[in-house]
């Protein structure tokens, strides 16, 4: 089917001002074979089902001193006060796995950093930055910069199962560092939590002021300690 120009034939689209909608848009059905089918976009090197592609063009002026741009901008508001057992997101991706997968990567969701031609960065780049902000009038039980849950059932076969997997593809560079505290980041705690798990944390040989334990870590299949002292 030739592809055709939505402003060409729907006035929803032709406007020069935009579009605004107050009504949910929905693209495809839910369910099984009720999809939209993927197929190749000439446009460009991956196949989406929405396709968008902003840009800071070359001759565009320069933005303003703290201004903040983004290629998809969601923001989901919440103005009355929920007292159910019930999830809120700003967005859900998710993928749903009902054949079999051959090699490659398959994930809910893939944040790509990518740099091209002479560029000189002065601060932090990353493929995912994570904020949490609030005010003074908040009271928080749990708050995290990122949360991972597994959901996996007990009785699943997995052979590496981990909450981050890192890695560096064929002669690539590796990171320096795993975790990296910046400077005026140090924790006012504590670096780290750790409830007792039984095979990860371990404690032997009593609370005394020179030996309190260990952690086991593992190098390759090879187990380690270190040793924990009380003060």
């Amino acid at each position: 089917m030739t592809r055709v120009n939505a402003n060409e034939w729907c006035p929803l689209f032709a406007s020069p001002d935009g579009t605004k909608l107050n009504n949910s848009v929905k693209i495809g059905e839910f369910g099984q074979a009720a999809g939209v089918s993927m197929v190749a976009d000439p446009d460009g090197n991956t196949a989406p089902l929405l396709g968008l592609y902003p840009e800071l063009k070359a001759a565009d002026a320069v933005l303003a001193t703290a201004a903040v741009v983004a290629g998809l901008y969601s923001r989901f508001l919440v103005n009355k006060a929920q007292t159910n057992d019930c999830s809120c997101f700003g967005a859900e991706l998710q993928m749903r796995v009902k054949a079999n997968l051959g090699n490659g990567q398959h994930a809910g969701a893939w944040l790509y950093w990518e740099q091209s031609g002479t560029v000189t960065t002065t601060y932090i780049e990353a493929a995912a930055i994570c904020t949490v902000e609030s005010e003074t009038g908040l009271t928080a039980t749990y708050l995290h910069g990122l949360g991972i849950d597994s959901n996996v059932h007990a009785s699943a076969t997995v052979t590496n199962f981990s909450a981050i997997r890192v890695g560096t593809k064929g002669s690539c560079k590796p990171f320096d560092y795993i975790v990296d505290v910046a400077s005026g980041g140090a924790p006012v705690v504590g670096l780290m939590r750790l409830t007792a798990v039984a095979n990860v944390i371990v404690s032997s040989g009593g609370l005394t002021k020179t030996e309190a334990g260990y952690l086991i870590v593992y190098i390759g299949t090879d187990k380690r300690y270190i040793p924990l002292y009380s003060a």
